[in-house]
Parts: C-alpha cells; structure tokens; sequence
C-alpha cells in the first residue's frame, strides 16, 4: 500500500488550524490524541497531536529554544545523540497512526523549525512526505498573537514569522508541495482544494462536492478579526517581509519551481543580517520570558500550596463537624430514651392513681 504524509506547514494564526478541520471533513485521518480547542482562542480546534507537539518541544528543549524563536538550530544539529530517542518517538508514532492508512495529516505549526527529522523518519518508513504550505500577512499573523497576548513583542513576531516560512521549504520540492493563502482558503475553498488535489496527485477520502456544506460551515470567515491589505510598515523588517510575502502570493496555488527556491535562499541570507542584528534583543526576550516562566511557575507552586492548606483546613472541619453531628445525635437518643422512660414512669402513675381512686370510691 502507498502511504503519504501530508503536512500542513505554517506559522502560527496562519490558517494551519482552518486547512486541517476542512481536511478532517473530507475525510482525512486525525484519529490521535488532539490538543483540546479554547473558545476564545481557536474554537473551531487546533488539530494537532498531542503527542506531536510535544515531541517537537522536546526538540526545542534539547538546544535551550523556545518554539517562537527566530533563532536556528546549530549547524548539524539533526546528528546530536540526544536526538535518538526523538527519532524512535517520531517512528512510533508514525508507526502507531500510519499503519492501516494510506494517507495521515500531520499539522503543528513547529514543524517549520523541525521538519527534516520528521522527513528523515519518513524516508526510513518508505512513507512519502506531501506538503501544503499555507501563510497569512504578517501584520494579521502578529496582530492574532497580540490579542493572544498583548504583551507578546510586534518585532519578535515578525522574526519568527520570516524563519517559520523560509524554514518551511527546507525539506520540501517543486513536485510534493502547493502553497496557498489563508485568505484564498476562506474565500475560494474548493478551487483551493482542487488545486491541492490536482498538484499534490492526492484523492481526498470524501468527494468534496458530497460534503461542501459543511466545508462552508466550517469556514466562517467572521472568525477573522485582522485584515491588513496595505504595505508592511516595520523597518527595517518591512523590505524582507513584503518580498517574502510578495513571492508567496505570486506562487499562490501552485508548486514552487526553483526560481522560487532560489529566492527562499535569498531570503535566507538577508534573513540571517537581521538574526545578528536583533540577536541581543533576541536574548533580552528569552530573558524576560524566562522570567515570566519561573514568576508563573511561583505563583501556580504557591496556589497549589494554598489549595492544599485550603483543603486541609477544610477537612478538619468536616470532621469536626461530623464528631460533632455525632455528639448531638448521640445526645438526642439519650434524651430521647429518657423521655420514654419518664413516660413509662407517668403512665403507670397515672394508671395506679385511678386504681387507688376507684378502690377507695368503691369503699365509700
């Protein structure tokens, strides 16, 4: 049986989320453990495995980085030893899910920065990688995250959305991937899915037509609260961000050729001017969220503690309360057995006062 693996790469608020769930509706497999959808967040649900995300950060542990750096692996970082273990998590999973299916999705927004282990694994299965490459603009993306987080840095950002994309396309070639927009997905979907169909030689489980209402359904576009249409503003970022997105829009459904790669390794070297130039900034953000990391883990250790103290403190009282309830229902059955007693005792008084009041009437 042909097996295929397709990713869905993208940076993060990228529309990754809204490509896996039409997929899930025509019929793709995502039968694994999923991370759980926020409503205020993604209520539509993030489709990703459980599993798969943490393996990738397990990845990003390993080098000290945190999933939303815009800093680089080390050069040959894919041979460092630590990584062995990865590698059998990433088989067996692969293994696990893949087993009885011809085709599995696979969507985590990290697997931008991470996917060459991924593909490596692949190629040891004899499971052939397909890639859908899907981005947003910039200033949508950044401003998504900032209502996540309002604290989250504009700049930071955008770095890490100029190393999701360019990475994205490391392992991937002109015949096994299809590059689409957020905005295309919403607004044309099944002109979208025909290309991808068509270009990446895949045959979804479900015809689309047989299921294009709850495609519509899915896609609500009133779930988008950021439109930006207008020149990136952002210098000196702005030149790199707008040709990066500008060539992403001029391969908009379809294959990247090598023309396309070539200015992905462009991009790359003028990307790499601008990691130097903000690696300090870089360092005083991971310092910060570090930061922000150990007063979060503070706060969650001192509220664990006060629950405990809490629940303590409230067990006691509830045996208290229960010796307590003990004590009077003991004390009422005391008085209780004490009443009857004396009822007992009035009741044979009475009943010998009315004899001795019939005998002496009848003597008189």
């Amino acid at each position: 049986m042909n097996q295929t693996c397709l990713f869905i790469l993208g940076m993060h608020r990228s529309g990754t989320s809204a490509m896996a769930g039409v997929l899930s509706i025509l019929g793709a497999n995502f039968n694994f453990e999923l991370i759980k959808k926020v409503v205020n967040d993604n209520p539509k649900g993030y489709w990703e495995s459980v599993e798969v995300v943490d393996i990738n950060n397990d990845i990003f542990h390993i080098y000290n980085m945190h999933y939303m750096d815009f800093s680089s692996f080390p050069n040959n970082w894919m041979e460092n030893e630590m990584l062995i273990p990865i590698r059998q998590r990433i088989k067996n999973w692969f293994i696990k899910y893949l087993s009885k299916e011809s085709l599995i999705v696979v969507k985590d927004p990290r697997l931008c920065r991470t996917l060459p282990i991924w593909v490596d694994t692949l190629q040891e299965l004899n499971i052939k990688p397909k890639y859908i490459h899907i981005f947003r603009h910039p200033m949508e993306v950044v401003a998504s995250l900032r209502t996540r987080d309002n604290t989250f840095s504009m700049v930071n950002g955008f770095l890490v959305w100029i190393a999701h994309l360019l990475d994205s396309f490391e392992c991937t070639t002109p015949n096994n991937s299809i590059i689409i927009s957020y905005n295309k997905l919403l607004n044309a979907p099944f002109l979208t899915l025909k290309q991808c169909s068509n270009i990446l030689e895949l045959e979804w489980p479900l015809q689309v037509e047989t299921v294009s209402d709850k495609i519509n359904m899915f896609l609500d576009p009133s779930l988008i609260h950021h439109c930006h249409e207008e020149k990136i503003s952002m210098p000196p970022l702005n030149n790199l961000l707008q040709s990066i997105f500008n060539s992403l829009k001029n391969y908009e459904l379809t294959s990247p050729n090598k023309e396309f790669y070539s200015l992905i390794e462009t991009f790359q070297i003028n990307f790499k001017e601008y990691k130097d130039l903000f690696s300090e900034f870089h360092i005083n953000y991971l310092h910060n969220l570090n930061a922000e990391k150990i007063n979060a883990k503070e706060q969650i250790e001192y509220r664990d503690a006060l629950i405990a103290e809490i629940t303590k403190q409230l067990d006691a009282e509830k045996i208290n309360a229960k010796n307590q309830i003990e004590y009077r229902d003991a004390l009422i059955a005391e008085i209780t057995k004490q009443l009857d007693a004396e009822k007992i005792n009035a009741k044979n008084q009475i009943e010998y006062r009315d004899a001795l009041i019939a005998k002496i009437s009848k003597q008189i």
